[in-house]
């Protein structure tokens, strides 16, 4: 039995399995003998993933929802909003401009997330003023976060990943009070869960770490097994991996489409958010890369496949994204496009992926494979890493040194199908997942929710700006 005082930072309470996911692991804390106290920003914060427009109903809405999901379980709330925090200055926190020493990836991750393009592509005033809400969000809940944790003596901080508002500020207070924390993540679809110790689920040498752990106590034959991961992707069928969309299936007829000689595998907007500042070290854009290797292969045909995620990008800039590409002769295959990754990968002859998973597929289908972004398996040496411009050119001058190591990508799949440190005791993950793919046969339904909540919140005199921008998203 343990005596453990936890303190819990909530995070996305209205998402349905995220919720339910922090509720299971709340109420298991709770019956193996410890005390949790769940911190719920309230109306405090204001902006979130949910919320980047601090709606104030939207707030209403989820305080709601957390107080009525919390009814039978035997922990603390503690409402930000409802506390006397020695005077803290919201105002101030709000008023804050940005420092050079201020990174927030959280925040660019949140915005990336809600509006599929970066920050610093946002034209719109509205959502310049998003981000700054954001951005206040963000200090608002540490601040609040640093005091709640210095009124008692917590043995631990849990939270969920590190990604959002709530939970990156949980984290970084946790690592500055020196006390320990864990991260909850959702690994499977199914009930497999993932929690990381004073680490993130986001951290490339904790998967590192645990795929090595989990390989070392299996055999070859359990290996082979890690082609049921790749073999179900290919006939579009639900995997283990963490994934949110559906696979799609290869097209069977490929004869109009020409052979590939070098193939972009593009990254969704957000997962640049999960890699943090790194790649804007490497290239300015995913557009610019594909450019610069057209100018030194003018002769080869070179092909782009969007993320299917992408379709969110506000019309205007994915359209810049496809028009750059064009006058280059680059050939654009949209997000939604007729032909998946897979069916392009068949004609393919080089693959160039921005640090996403279809880079092993791709191995395991004895494709040569140039990554990119570093990816917690990219020290494995499954893949050939190119760590700068000039090794891209290099192993796109001499395709013979991309090796292929279709065996080692067998041990990453069988570790993607099985590896969790527990499993949830509710099937809620695969019954979520399966109405979200009735409802999301497209985005409308969503889109439209947006747009009332935009329309009926505020003063009339705003109203007409925010369903402008409403009808960007439509």
């Amino acid at each position: 039995m343990s005596n453990k005082k936890i303190v819990w930072v909530l995070e996305t309470p209205p998402h349905p399995v995220v919720l339910h996911m922090q509720k299971w692991k709340i109420n298991k804390l709770i019956n193996d003998g410890a005390s949790v106290d769940v911190v719920v920003c309230g109306t405090s914060v204001g902006a979130c993933i949910i919320n980047p427009f601090s709606i104030k109903l939207v707030c209403i809405d989820c305080k709601r929802k957390v107080e009525k999901s919390f009814e039978n379980i035997n922990a603390k709330l503690i409402y930000v909003d409802s506390l006397n925090l020695n005077g803290l200055d919201y105002e101030h926190l709000r008023k804050k401009k940005k420092s050079q020493e201020e990174k927030l990836w959280n925040v660019d991750s949140v915005f990336i997330s809600k509006f599929r393009q970066m920050p610093e592509y946002a034209k719109s005033r509205i959502l310049q003023t998003s981000y700054k809400k954001l951005e206040s969000a963000y200090r608002v809940m540490y601040k609040s976060l640093t005091k709640i944790i210095n009124k008692e003596s917590y043995n631990e901080v849990w939270t969920f990943n590190e990604r959002g508002i709530n939970c990156g500020a949980a984290i970084e207070v946790a690592k500055e009070k020196f006390i320990p924390y864990a991260a909850l993540e959702l690994s499977g679809r199914d009930r497999m869960v993932v929690v990381a110790y004073n680490r993130t689920s986001y951290d490339p040498e904790f998967w590192r770490e645990e795929y090595l752990k989990l390989i070392a106590t299996i055999d070859r034959a359990k290996i082979r097994q890690g082609e049921e991961f790749f073999k179900n992707k290919l006939n579009g069928l639900w995997t283990n991996a963490p994934a949110f969309v559906k696979p799609k299936k290869i097209t069977e007829d490929l004869s109009n489409l020409k052979s590939i000689d070098i193939l972009f595998l593009y990254s969704s907007e957000d997962e640049f958010a999960a890699l943090g500042e790194d790649w804007k070290k490497f290239y300015e854009s995913q557009e610019d890369v594909c450019r610069q290797v057209k100018e030194n292969f003018p002769n080869l045909n070179i092909s782009v496949r969007f993320h299917p995620n992408q379709l969110e990008i506000p019309k205007k800039i994915l359209k810049n994204k496809f028009e750059k590409l064009k006058q280059a002769d680059i050939n654009c295959y949209e997000p939604n496009s007729q032909y998946s990754s897979y069916d392009l990968i068949k004609i393919s002859k080089i693959i160039v992926t921005f640090g996403s998973t279809i880079a092993l597929e791709a191995v395991f289908q004895g494709l040569r494979v140039i990554q990119l972004d570093k990816a917690w398996y990219s020290s494995l040496k499954v893949i050939c890493q190119a760590n700068s411009y000039t090794e891209l050119m290099d192993y796109l001058r001499n395709p013979n040194k991309i090796s292929i190591k279709k065996y080692r990508a067998l041990g990453i799949g069988y570790f993607l199908m099985n590896f969790s440190t527990e499993e949830c005791d509710q099937a809620y993950v695969t019954d979520f997942l399966n109405k979200r793919q009735k409802i999301e046969l497209s985005n409308l339904f969503y889109k439209l929710i947006f747009l009332i909540e935009l329309i009926v919140s505020g003063r009339p005199v705003y109203r007409k700006i925010k369903l402008k921008l409403a009808k960007t998203f439509l």
